[in-house]
Order: C-alpha cells, then sequence, then structure tokens
C-alpha cells in the first residue's frame, strides 16, 4: 500500500499520509452504509472493514492498480476545492500527487 490513501466520502475527498490516520478518521457506520471509495497513491482500490464495532481495518483489495481514473478525478476534485486552480485534466497522477504534496494541501 502506498502513500498516501487517498478517500472519496460521496464527492468529499480526504488525503491520509499514514495508515493509522485514516483508520482514526474513517466511521464504522458510514462503512456500513458504502459511503467510502479508497485508492492509494498508485490506484488500487481499497477495502474497508470493521473490527470489534469500531476498530477499522483498510486493506489493498487489488494487486494491480486498476482504479487510476477514479483516482485522478478525485485528486482533481481535492485540488480544485481547497486550491481553486482549474485546468488540471492534462496533470498526470504523479504531477496531481506532487501538487498536493509541494504545495502543502490539507484536507
Amino acid at each position: 500500500m502506498k502513500m498516501p490513501l487517498i478517500i472519496d466520502e460521496n464527492g468529499d475527498v480526504s488525503i491520509y499520509w499514514s495508515l493509522k490516520d485514516a483508520e482514526q478518521s474513517i466511521e464504522a457506520i458510514d462503512i456500513q452504509h458504502n459511503e467510502y471509495a479508497g485508492y492509494d497513491a498508485t490506484g488500487r482500490l481499497l477495502s474497508f472493514s470493521v473490527k470489534d464495532f469500531r476498530t477499522i481495518q483498510i486493506c489493498v483489495a487489488e494487486n494491480m492498480p486498476s482504479h487510476v481514473h477514479e483516482l485522478i478525478v478525485a485528486l482533481r476534485r481535492f485540488i480544485e476545492a481547497r486550491m481553486k486552480w482549474a485546468n488540471l485534466d492534462d496533470f498526470s497522477l504523479d504531477e496531481l500527487l506532487q501538487s498536493i504534496e509541494v504545495n502543502g494541501i490539507k484536507n
């Protein structure tokens, strides 16, 4: 699993630089209601589960990254919402991730 983790909750995108931070921020009730889509930095889909009613576990759900397009769309939405940047259509996945890191864009 390559950081950061990108979590999309019905269009509201958050980025986590550690697995622990992501697992502590996600709510069990939202997992039970299938509110989240998540990806690692390579575009691999994440799976979410609840252990012991409260403990959240996030795992990689696939070996090969097959959700790169969905991840790029989520990252564009994240950057546009926080930085008011436009014209991100030509940015690659790596360029989007680098823009977030270099500019210190936060949730």
